[in-house]
């Protein structure tokens, strides 16, 4: 379903979204199912039916609030935020996503991953569009801070790799 909608197979790619939703509906898979409501969503993004790719979102978050995983809820409601940021311009609804989801994050402390750090630059983003510039701001600065952490960690990590790479051949 996702490479025949990358490929703008937009037919194909229903035909597999539904196949794997009557599948995975029976095993009560949580994270496939949530990954199904966001192919569903991208293909009506697709064909251009904003309204339509709205409920999926809906029916998303709507299915994993009845389930006990924070984390795929907390990516669910991110994501949502950021649809209604570009795609229906609804910017308080979506700040009222993106902070609950934020909230989820904080609690289960994974504040640290990309994920995070674009929630942050969307209520940025979200902030500024109504009007509260000085929420836009502080959220722009806590989003560059957090991307300028998550650089040097990979930078650090890189080069712990390598370091180990070199030493390892060196001993060969």
């Amino acid at each position: 379903a996702d490479v025949s909608e990358l490929q703008e197979k937009h037919q194909e790619s229903k035909e597999y979204i539904d196949k794997a939703y009557n599948y995975y509906s029976k095993k009560d898979d949580i994270r496939n199912m949530s990954q199904i409501y966001l192919l569903y969503t991208s293909y009506y993004i697709g064909i251009d039916d904003i309204q339509n790719a709205n409920k999926e979102q809906i029916k998303r978050i709507s299915y994993l609030r009845q389930k006990e995983d924070n984390l795929e809820l907390a990516r669910a409601l991110a994501y949502y935020g950021s649809f209604q940021r570009r795609k229906t311009k609804e910017f308080n609804s979506a700040i009222n996503n993106l902070q609950e989801a934020k909230k989820i994050y904080e609690s289960i402390n994974l504040t640290d991953i990309d994920a995070f750090e674009r929630l942050i630059f969307n209520l940025s983003r979200c902030y500024s569009e109504i009007g509260k510039h000085e929420e836009a701001n502080s959220y722009l600065k806590d989003a560059y801070n957090l991307r300028e952490d998550l650089i040097e960690k990979e930078n650090r990590n890189l080069t712990t790799s390598l370091e180990t790479k070199y030493q390892t051949e060196k001993k060969e």
